[in-house]
């Protein structure tokens, strides 16, 4: 789908609500829906008391949609229980990565230190995944993922119980949640607690080509090998009095925007 602009989101999201008879608020950026869940656009806000989620230009309107109407209990989930699935623990591969596509609200990212995908199947089909990598001395659970329309009951209790049945080396497992997609509860409520809330972060967007990157990346990597994709891009290099990288990915047309951060969590293993 192509990515939209702010006004065709808000015109986007109303028509769709409309169809589907979704009561809802708009006021400043902001959707206020069946009173449970916030959606905003673009605007950092937090909400400790309702579910709330940040749709930025570079993100899959759809996906969010569909998140939110399965959370809204609008379109019903086939449950099926943990016990009734078969656990593999498997190399990542080509059909791990597609399943988190097809089924995360984020892109797969490229993984790093890589472990294991400690993987349910049901009737042959994956039907949830958890992606374990390390970190540092410990082990960060990538990407927890289940297949859309579908509610695991103790899915995410089997993968990790697995993890930890399998790989007695790690004391510890780290995850992220985005601030972005909600409140990180659900970490909460396995067991994990929270030791780190960083609250926004630079993100460089170019509109034309539909790229990002982090601030925190730019620093690390540089102008120079984060805009070599970039048909008229021409390398800075290195020398005295030449534009530092901020101002160098400006006149290659991206932007700064604000994410909503992120927080970090961990249980013992």
């Amino acid at each position: 789908m192509k990515y939209l602009n702010k006004k065709q989101q808000e015109n986007y999201i109303k028509n769709y609500f409309k169809e589907k008879n979704i009561n809802y608020s708009f006021n400043n950026d902001i959707f206020e829906i069946e009173n449970n869940f916030i959606l905003s656009l673009g605007k950092n806000i937090h909400n400790d008391d309702k579910e709330t989620f940040i749709i930025y230009p570079w993100n899959d309107i759809n996906k969010f949609i569909e998140m939110i109407i399965y959370r809204l209990k609008i379109k019903e989930t086939t449950r099926i229980y943990a016990r009734d699935t078969n656990v593999l623990i498997e190399n990542i591969n080509k059909k791990h990565r597609e399943f988190i596509n097809e089924n995360h609200i984020l892109e797969c990212p490229p993984f790093k230190n890589k472990i294991c995908s400690v993987t349910l199947y049901y009737k042959d089909d994956i039907i949830g995944l958890g992606i374990f990598t390390k970190y540092r001395d410990d082990v960060e659970l990538k990407r927890l993922v289940f297949k859309k329309g579908y509610s695991v009951v103790g899915g995410t209790s089997k993968i990790i119980k697995n993890f930890n049945k399998h790989f007695k080396e790690y004391k510890n497992i780290i995850t992220f949640s985005d601030n972005n997609l909600g409140n990180g509860n659900v970490y909460n409520k396995l067991g994990f607690k929270l030791i780190d809330d960083v609250k926004e972060q630079i993100v460089w967007y170019n509109p034309e080509f539909n790229k990002k990157f982090t601030d925190v990346s730019l620093v690390r990597i540089g102008a120079d090998r984060l805009l070599v994709w970039h048909p008229q891009y021409i390398p800075f290099g290195i020398g005295e009095d030449l534009p530092n990288n901020q101002e160098i990915v400006k006149m290659y047309g991206f932007i700064p925007i604000y994410d909503a951060g992120y927080k970090k969590w961990i249980k013992e293993c």
